[in-house]
């Protein structure tokens, strides 16, 4: 995962970082720790209007998809975190993702079918112990990207 971000920063890409609830907290929180790093990144969830009004005017199903359609590319990277993997979404964005063949991370519960390049497939249905799973792994990664240590 490190090595695929590191990538994605070396081809001047943006980390393109989302996830629902829980989920969506811990990306945020990864987007916090890209940044630090050096590395662009956007929290999808994070820009609210952007995707409130996608969600308003077309689905929810398409509203994070529609919000990078036309700005993320083959240098980008689609990185998601999901506990059960069905959120509509998140399956969206993953699909074009990949029609795209824009890198995906992921990071996701055992009941999750996701296809990613690089990940983690954590051994449990419980929505906490995945959420915390997320935050280790995700301060794992930032110590990883540190400048200091890249």
């Amino acid at each position: 995962m490190a090595d695929l971000l590191r990538q994605t920063q070396a081809r001047n890409g943006t980390v393109y970082v989302a996830g629902n609830g829980g989920s969506a907290a811990n990306a945020a929180h990864m987007a916090a720790h890209l940044a630090d790093a050096g590395i662009r990144a956007i929290d999808l969830m994070g820009v609210t209007s952007l995707v409130s009004a996608r969600a308003n005017d077309y689905s929810y199903e398409n509203a994070l998809w529609l919000s990078v359609h036309k700005t993320m590319g083959a240098n980008d990277c689609v990185m998601v975190f999901s506990v059960s993997g069905r959120s509509s979404n998140i399956r969206t964005l993953l699909d074009h993702a990949r029609e795209e063949k824009v890198p995906i991370i992921a990071i996701y519960g055992s009941a999750a079918e996701i296809r990613a390049d690089a990940g983690v497939a954590l051994d449990s249905r419980h929505y906490g112990a995945v959420e915390d799973a997320h935050s280790f792994i995700l301060h794992a990664l930032a110590e990883m990207l540190r400048p200091s240590r890249a």
